[in-house]
């Protein structure tokens, strides 16, 4: 009998300590989802901090540091580390001076990684904008406010982005009446343009298919119903310097940036020589109370090594980044190439990509998760030179004006070896790009090796979805060994044609693109009659296996370019296959 008091007794003891951790436990997990942190800071060794009015160099909870003053204290410890650094984030909107750009001295050490995390996943923002105030109205419609100096090219309205003047507006378009290729010219109806007060900054805003062309207007002459336009250079040569045979009759276009095109809800218009901002606010909108924003800075965040020195070992978990900013179409215009390139140069291969939020090259070991890219006037992610192990993965990227994530920005022909490789683009949500550079895709990747696009997926874009490869190479190059599966794409291509849900160029030996849902892609009715295509092997595509996708509501299923070669194309539904000879 005693010696089974003493087993309860014992027992008891036990229970009661056992409660009593428990409940301690319980209560510092508690304590951390009351200041609303993510409770998943135990993998991270040291830990420090940083907050939007953060100063000094203590970088603890208490006193914190700002992001600029962080680096100097990593760069501090970081080359002895035995452990990751975590860098948290504290909520708040970080309103940047000055691109956070991140070297190989800023790297982790030893095989650890800084890890720079939000403190609540979403509710911090790197922002490279500007908030505009000082509203003023004569008429109560529209409404002015000075501006410092800035140049800009979109504008945030309580995160929703405004309408650069534009004529006629948004969602209708002119028509071309003839391109006059000897003499540079386009031709329209001449009742649709008139002597601009600021014509030199006016553009003209023409497809071309599967890209765009904006023009910046130098002159115009009428004969009878039709007005001949002479745009400025450098975009007149690049314009005319090859693939004259897609300049067709009936192409749609617009003009763009003009006071006398602001008239509608939603419109904004910048006067660069008086530094006057002007908007028309929609129903919705009281200026005394909204936050309007005005990109600034071209990059939000550069990664950027060597190649003898590359970033190593950088992590950013639920961040959001926005506002970036990109000028140069206004001194020069965009005259696009392809998949969001734009011909720079009269060399005819002389293409380069549009600048992005955040930049990445010469780096290894890099990751982006649970991140948020939107508001921004280009792209979001470029990544380019000497990439290896980077890591996208459930992160969110909206309106942009270009592309979503750029792997492999130089477009060069063929170096000896790949420079990227070992790229993972998981379980993201890309939509609303490409909305002032229109031939945008929501991932691109030109010349990389060993890439996984996996589980994304992508809606409501101009044009391609996922495009993959340059060159247009018959031979096997260093484009191999990529995986594209299990994305849900839909709603592209609704305003360009001659592209599709997936897109390819070039030899891609070993490539799989398998169990894609590619539904519901209709074309726009500005749009002339190229391909609107779910799955497209363009030109020199090859060593490719298409299998097991399912591809619905889409005007052409499979579309394969007369060069394509050795691809297995099976087991898709529906496997419909055309083969397109385009010269």
């Amino acid at each position: 009998m005693l010696f089974k008091r003493k087993i309860f007794k014992n027992l008891g003891i036990a229970l009661i300590s056992f409660l009593i951790i428990h409940q301690i436990l319980f209560n510092q997990m508690n304590n951390l989802s009351a200041n609303g942190q993510d409770n998943n800071f135990a993998r991270q060794g040291k830990i420090i901090y940083v907050s939007p009015d953060g100063k000094g160099d203590t970088c603890t909870e208490t006193a914190p540091c700002s992001l600029t003053s962080v680096q100097q204290y990593l760069r501090s410890i970081n080359t002895s580390m035995n452990s990751d650094i975590t860098v948290i984030l504290k909520n708040g909107i970080y309103y940047l001076s000055q691109t956070f750009t991140i070297g190989a001295q800023d790297s982790g050490f030893n095989g650890h990684s800084i890890v720079f995390q939000a403190e609540t996943s979403g509710k911090v923002q790197l922002s490279g904008g500007k908030v505009i105030t000082g509203w003023q109205s004569q008429d109560g419609k529209i409404f002015q406010t000075a501006v410092d100096n800035q140049d800009f090219r979109r504008l945030f309205i309580d995160g929703v982005a405004a309408i650069r003047a534009r004529q006629p507006n948004a969602g209708n378009y002119f028509r071309i009446v003839d391109w006059d290729i000897a003499n540079k010219k386009i031709e329209i109806k001449a009742s649709e343009i008139n002597r601009f007060d600021r014509l030199s900054e006016t553009e003209m805003i023409a497809f071309r298919h599967w890209t765009i062309n904006r023009f910046q207007m130098k002159d115009f002459s009428i004969n009878g119903d039709t007005a001949s336009v002479v745009p400025q250079n450098p975009g007149r040569e690049l314009a005319f310097i090859s693939n004259t045979q897609f300049l067709e009759p009936g192409l749609s276009y617009y003009f763009e940036n003009a006071y006398e095109f602001l008239d509608s809800e939603g419109e904004f218009y910048l006067d660069k020589q008086a530094n006057i901002l002007y908007y028309i606010p929609r129903f919705s909108e009281d200026l005394s109370r909204t936050t309007v924003i005005a990109p600034r800075l071209d990059h939000i965040v550069k990664i950027a090594g060597t190649a003898e020195k590359p970033v190593q070992n950088i992590a950013f978990e639920g961040i959001v980044f926005e506002h970036a900013n990109w000028t140069r179409p206004s001194q020069r215009g965009f005259i696009g190439m392809q998949a969001g390139a734009e011909v720079s140069t009269t060399d005819v291969w002389g293409d380069t990509t549009m600048i992005a939020g955040v930049e990445v090259s010469d780096a290894q070991n890099v990751s982006f998760e649970k991140c948020t890219f939107r508001n921004m006037s280009a792209s979001a992610i470029n990544a380019s030179t000497n990439i290896e192990n980077l890591s996208i993965t459930n992160s969110h990227f909206e309106n942009l004006g270009g592309q979503g994530i750029v792997i492999d920005t130089l477009l060069d022909w063929e170096p000896a070896t790949a420079t990227i490789r070992n790229v993972t683009i998981k379980n993201n949500t890309l939509t609303a790009l490409g909305q002032d550079y229109l031939g945008s895709v929501g991932i691109f990747a030109g010349f990389v090796e060993n890439m996984t696009v996996e589980n994304n997926k992508l809606w409501n874009l101009p044009y391609t979805g996922i495009s993959i490869g340059w060159g247009w190479i018959n031979d096997i190059n260093r484009l191999v060994g990529n995986v594209i599966r299990n994305n849900e794409i839909y709603n592209v291509m609704n305003t360009l044609d001659d592209g599709g849900g997936i897109y390819t160029v070039s030899n891609q030996d070993n490539t799989l693109i398998e169990n894609n849902y590619i539904h519901d892609l209709a074309r726009s009715r500005w749009t002339p009659n190229y391909p609107i295509v779910g799955i497209y092997l363009d030109q020199g595509s090859g060593g490719i296996t298409v299998r097991g996708n399912t591809i619905d509501n889409v005007p052409v299923p499979i579309y394969t370019h007369y060069s394509q070669n050795n691809n297995l194309i099976e087991n898709n539904r529906p496997n419909d296959v055309t083969d397109k000879n385009k010269s």
